[in-house]
């Protein structure tokens, strides 16, 4: 549900909802970490039912990547068959950093907009990286309190200094994936110590986490606008993020209820949740559609227009995400069962050596 919540404030994002009261509005970007805390819970809980770190690659690599894979083959029909390749960059060269989820080179090429493709690359990084996690979690709670700490105080000195150009490497960005691991961190831990967490404790974390952004925000004299601190995440982001995430949290029997109650609306957002990796790849080229042949560019100025592009990004990314769904989950299913097979052979070939 948290998921599907989240995806929907992503569309709404795209589709223009900053602009009705800057700078104020631009703060819907805060719920966005929303999406890797919900990554962290799921993965961890994954982790500990599979029990074995190969299975468990095989199927949250697979369950990011293939979604991605399937928009990047419709994009090589568009510009290879088609004929609408132009570029100055190498053909292999372009599809090498396609294929390698590279955010700079893929919004710099791809001929529709794919600017969330730097989440994608994120997730991909993290899930590389989470049974290194995962193991802190379970056992040395204290190397993951100081990695939690240092990630914190890289996100300050990223208030100041333009720490994250230090970790562009052969063009991929590595301090998007480090400062908002830090929400899959939470996600897992969340998942595992849940319990432990009351809605008091919950409460208590929100208003310090809101009391320690406007201290930092009034001491340092930084900018108001949360767009100026999403695209590398600094502390001021980190912490209003952290705010929203636990006051989804604390507010989450209350939400429960209110669903209840509009149950229309609760298949809406499990529908989404559902079927999110698709719906969010999908909306923007709907988006882009839109605009581009319907001419619902800057609707700003008629809320006619606002009601119309939102309603039919919605229905039409509906509508293409059910197939798109099927068919990545049967290619992501048909992957795992053809690694696993190899896996079993591989090991009765070891055993029958030995």
């Amino acid at each position: 549900m948290l998921r599907g919540i989240s995806i929907f404030r992503v569309v709404l994002a795209h589709l223009g909802l900053t602009w009705f009261y800057p700078p104020y509005s631009t703060y819907i970007g805060v719920f966005l970490p929303v999406l890797f805390f919900v990554s962290g819970a799921v993965s961890y809980l994954s982790y500990c039912r599979y029990g074995s770190i190969v299975t468990y690659y095989v199927k949250r690599i697979s369950s990011v990547a293939v979604p991605y894979y399937l928009i990047v083959l419709v994009v090589f029909f568009y510009i290879f068959v088609l004929n609408e390749f132009n570029y100055q960059v190498g053909v292999f060269n372009l599809i090498f950093n396609w294929l390698t989820f590279n955010p700079m080179a893929v919004q710099s090429t791809m001929p529709f907009p794919l600017g969330q493709v730097w989440f994608i690359h994120s997730l991909i990084i993290m899930a590389i990286f989470s049974p290194a996690i995962f193991f802190m979690i379970n056992n040395k709670k204290s190397a993951l309190f100081f990695f939690v700490i240092l990630i914190f105080v890289i996100s300050v000195v990223q208030c100041f200094y333009n720490f994250s150009s230090l970790l562009y490497i052969a063009g991929h960005n590595f301090y998007q994936p480090l400062s908002n691991s830090l929400f899959f961190i939470f996600g897992s831990f969340y998942i595992k110590y849940r319990e432990y967490l009351t809605r008091k404790s919950l409460l208590v974390s929100t208003l310090f986490f809101i009391l320690i952004s406007y201290l930092f925000f009034r001491i340092t004299g930084i900018s108001v606008d949360i767009r100026d601190h999403s695209y590398s995440p600094d502390f001021y982001y980190i912490s209003c993020s952290f705010a929203a995430i636990l006051f989804m949290l604390y507010m989450k029997e209350f939400l429960l209820c209110v669903f209840k109650y509009l149950t229309l609306l609760k298949k809406f957002f499990l529908f989404m949740s559902k079927n999110s990796y698709s719906v969010y790849i999908l909306h923007s080229f709907v988006v882009f559609f839109l605009e581009k042949y319907f001419g619902l560019v800057d609707v700003s100025d008629s809320i006619a227009k606002i009601i119309v592009k939102i309603l039919l990004t919605l229905v039409i990314t509906s509508f293409l995400s059910l197939p798109f769904t099927m068919m990545a989950n049967s290619i992501t299913s048909l992957i795992r069962s053809k690694m696993f097979y190899l896996s079993n052979i591989s090991r009765n070939i070891y055993k029958s050596g030995c």
